[in-house]
């Protein structure tokens, strides 16, 4: 197979022409990895099978053959919805420029079962798009993202609902798919956003693409292009997302606490995971992670340090801990949850430490609860 000179695509094709061929390719794959002189052998023939993959599912031009084969024979409405499920939100684009382009109720209805089928991965593009559609459009995008179900499509519904310019039918779809989904119309937006933006960042598999060649998509409307999209690495999808969210979220109410939290916590664990890759959706912020980590305030940062500790994230509690030793104050320190305080009963000594070397810089005299553990720690840093 290795020697055989046939595109990464052909591979691709070979391997999954039958369900037994792709089991057997996968058992014998997996088995060869554990056999050291078969090792490298079996990595370069997986390697060949996803970059077939990933070339077969960017292919324009085999998508825009498959839409059109959802208008033919049963054999080819098959093949085509076989091939347009496996492209996922790569089909998504396309799909909307057929139903804008067409004025066939039927074309309308198959464009909508095919993104109904593609399902979850089709959600944020066509929340994406759906401030931008026409009106008809909009009708079969909401429709469909009702028949969906996915709770993270609510925000884009719900800001079409609040629009007071959209027309009474657009409305009404609107609240119907809403209530599919089991979301209340009237609910504040920036707060859905900020739930929305909490859910990437902790990685919940319901707003999770599974990546294509280790990339995931960051959609978003071109006024040229239309539906764009940007690649970003798998590792720091869910921290861009949150972020991207949060934003949105920042956008309609500027004092959401909450949303500048998550904003800031996955700021900095996304520059972390990057280790020198690069961000095209974020990755031209004005200010560093740092600054956005003390600009908004003591508070937002025992914010980020009490999510940190709850995650165990070490790396993020030790910049969350920077960030308030170079802004907190005594007050801060000793309100609300006391993140800073039980920093210094963390498993790691580093966060240990950074903590009590706050507190003691902050409150060198001031007793508190807790504040037994103080010299202690900066004794056992000393030694």
């Amino acid at each position: 197979l290795i020697r055989n000179k046939m595109s990464d695509e052909d591979f691709y094709k070979m391997v999954t022409e039958t369900r037994e061929r792709h089991e057997r390719f996968d058992r014998a794959i997996g088995w060869a990895m554990y056999v050291t002189d078969l090792e490298p052998l079996a990595a370069e023939l997986e390697t060949r099978f996803e970059m077939g993959r990933t070339s077969l599912i960017r292919n324009a031009a085999r998508l825009k053959e498959s839409i059109s084969l959802l208008n033919g024979t049963v054999r080819q409405r098959i093949l085509a919805e076989e091939r347009l499920e496996e492209a996922g939100e790569y089909a998504v684009p396309l799909l909307l420029g057929s139903l804008q382009n067409s004025s066939d109720a039927q074309t309308a209805r198959r464009v909508r079962d095919m993104l109904t089928q593609i399902g979850r991965d089709a959600v944020v593009p066509l929340s994406v798009a759906l401030p931008h559609l026409d009106n008809n459009s909009k009708l079969v995008v909401i429709k469909t993202l009702g028949d969906i179900r996915y709770p993270h499509s609510a925000p884009a519904i719900v800001s079409v609902f609040q629009d007071e310019n959209e027309p009474p039918a657009v409305k009404k779809a609107a609240s119907q798919a809403l209530a599919r989904i089991g979301v209340d119309e009237t609910i504040n937006l920036s707060d859905l956003l900020t739930v929305v933006a909490n859910q990437y960042f902790d990685g919940i598999d319901s707003v999770i693409i599974s990546p294509v060649g280790d990339l995931n998509l960051h959609w978003y409307w071109h006024p040229q292009n239309n539906l764009d999209m940007l690649d970003v690495p798998q590792e720091i999808y869910g921290d861009v997302m949150a972020m991207t969210h949060a934003s949105n979220a920042l956008s309609i109410n500027p004092k959401n606490e909450i949303a500048m939290g998550l904003f800031v916590a996955a700021n900095l664990r996304r520059d972390r995971k990057l280790a020198g890759k690069n961000d095209l959706v974020h990755g031209d912020l004005p200010y560093s992670p740092a600054f956005y980590a003390t600009v908004f305030g003591p508070h937002v940062a025992q914010m980020v340090l009490d999510r940190a500790l709850a995650l165990e994230d070490t790396a993020l509690a030790l910049e969350a801990i920077t960030a308030l030793s170079e802004t907190a104050g005594a007050e801060s320190l000793l309100s609300g949850e006391k993140p800073m305080i039980r920093a210094m009963y963390y498993p790691d000594r580093r966060v240990q430490y950074e903590s009590a070397l706050t507190l003691a810089s902050t409150l060198p005299k001031k007793p508190f609860t807790g504040s037994y553990r103080v010299v202690p720690l900066l004794a056992s840093a000393v030694r």
